[in-house]
């Protein structure tokens, strides 16, 4: 603040009554510009008690929705209407590091529709079959899609019955 600057922070505070609060606190200096100081302080007190309490709880529903997915046994991605990869639980991420090497990217932030129609080689039957019910289901074309596919490794063959289905919001 000697520099002339606002300040603005958020502080917890104990009332009296030995409630806990938040404030958010702006300060200003007031500058005299003949004395060239500070003269005072201009300030601004918000009581953003309820936000706080909204962020918190959103953040322990955040958690709970986490935890319950990476539950699951299934591996599950979540996936946005353009392909993008938003979240995938335990269950995949534990797959997929166990399966090196993956060409693409197949956790959070990847395309799934890139990953799906870019797949060659002898694993990559059936992916553009795959993509199509899912861009089916995030169209709104049909309301459920499944299909069983093959994801071999080099010492095991493995299948498995890809389950499509659309998220409210």
């Amino acid at each position: 603040m000697r520099a002339g600057e606002a300040v603005t922070g958020e502080y917890r505070i104990i009332t009296k009554s030995g409630e806990m609060r938040w404030l958010r606190i702006y300060r200003r200096p007031v500058w005299d510009v003949q004395e060239n100081r500070v003269v005072a302080y201009y300030g601004v007190a918000q009581d953003i008690t309820e936000r706080k309490q909204a962020e918190e709880a959103l953040r322990a529903s955040e958690r709970f929705a986490r935890s319950t997915l990476d539950g699951l046994s299934a591996h599950i991605a979540i996936v946005d209407e353009t392909g993008a990869i938003l979240a995938v639980n335990k269950a995949w991420r534990d797959f997929a590091d166990a399966n090196p090497p993956v060409a693409m990217n197949v956790c959070e932030g990847a395309d799934y529709f890139q990953v799906c129609d870019g797949a060659r080689g002898p694993s990559s039957e059936g992916a553009a079959e795959f993509v199509e019910g899912m861009r089916a289901v995030l169209a709104g074309r049909v309301e459920l899609f499944e299909m069983e596919y093959s994801c071999h490794s080099p010492d095991e063959q493995r299948w498995f019955v890809g389950r499509v289905t659309p998220l409210s919001g």
